[in-house]
């Protein structure tokens, strides 16, 4: 699972610097276009399904005694991170020229209905949360019923309004919360390669030839989710892709929280210097977009302040801990 993290981190960072790029107008190979729309087709669910997968694993909403407690816990460890970088990249974005989406400072009074860039997964898992803790958590047939029933609504022609994300995504946490993904990475290796296989072909089916609707954009998000947790039990093997995808899982939520920030800076500063080389802005923005948070987590790991921000719990837990000796 932490190695499925891992990829499912990198495959964000990968979707955003090629969008970014693309978007910015730097001349694009058709190749990357597929590769980009490619990835956008399963790499945020694979996200919310290992969200949906760890809630499980986590004892769901009991582990904290009660809904209450454990609602607290999710809008304080979401709801800080999601305003306070929601408000940094909607400061920046107002002050910076040369961005891809423009914003107005506004915007951060109304981030409680309308998120911003990536923080959008932030807001839809947390009413994944309020409405998963229903149910109980560690069981299964409770959630495949919820699941059913998000999906259903998901697909019918209705306005959800702030709803709308957390719908379209409750397929892939309620996958997560019945799925075990260790039976899947013991399967034969002649099913694995035949998924696979599959997949990249029905990917190209699908973006070339099928008109994406409700019902087969969800079902090539759940083939790539499938595909992901095949890959990995197949790259695991090499101890040096396996380590990669360690230290990305570690530091998956700073770079999820701060990655967009970083690569389009340093796209910008790219083109204002004349640098239009494509896949120089590819390595470049995969590189500053994982590294810099990495290093920056390194640096402000003693200070507790900074570090609140990105795990409000455990820092709190932290300090408890230490002002008890």
């Amino acid at each position: 699972m932490i190695s499925l993290k891992g990829l499912a981190c990198f495959l964000v960072v990968f979707g955003h610097v090629i969008m970014g790029i693309r978007k910015a107008g730097i001349s694009t190979p058709k190749s990357m276009v597929f590769v980009e729309e490619y990835i956008w087709t399963f790499h945020v669910p694979l996200f919310m399904f290992l969200s949906g997968y760890v809630y499980r694993l986590t004892g769901g909403w009991e582990a904290k005694g009660t809904r209450k407690k454990f609602l607290l816990h999710k809008l304080c460890n979401l709801g800080i991170p999601y305003f306070v970088f929601s408000s940094i990249y909607i400061l920046i974005n107002r002050v910076t020229s040369g961005v891809n989406n423009s914003s107005s400072i506004s915007d951060i009074l109304m981030l409680w209905r309308t998120p911003v860039a990536q923080y959008w997964f932030l807001y839809a898992l947390f009413i994944l949360f309020v409405i998963w803790s229903i149910i109980p958590g560690g069981e299964k047939t409770p959630n495949l019923i919820l699941t059913t029933i998000c999906t259903f609504v998901s697909i019918m022609p209705i306005n959800l309004g702030i709803l709308a994300s957390s719908m379209w995504m409750s397929l892939f946490f309620g996958l997560g919360t019945v799925v075990n993904i260790k039976k899947i990475r013991e399967w034969p290796l002649i099913i694995k390669n035949s998924i696979i296989i599959s997949q990249v072909l029905g990917a190209i089916f699908f973006l070339n030839i099928i008109n994406e609707n409700a019902i087969t954009s969800r079902f090539f998000a759940v083939l790539g989710i499938v595909t992901s947790i095949v890959a990995v039990s197949l790259l695991d093997k090499c101890d040096c892709v396996e380590k990669c995808m360690l230290v990305l899982s570690r530091y998956s939520f700073p770079i999820y929280l701060l990655h967009t920030i970083f690569t389009a800076g340093f796209r910008i500063v790219l083109l204002k210097i004349g640098v239009n080389n494509y896949l120089l802005h590819v390595l470049l923005g995969i590189i500053v977009g994982i590294g810099i948070p990495i290093i920056g987590m390194n640096i402000i790991k003693n200070c507790k302040i900074l570090l609140f921000i990105f795990y409000p719990s455990s820092t709190v837990m932290c300090i408890r801990k230490n002002k008890s000796y």
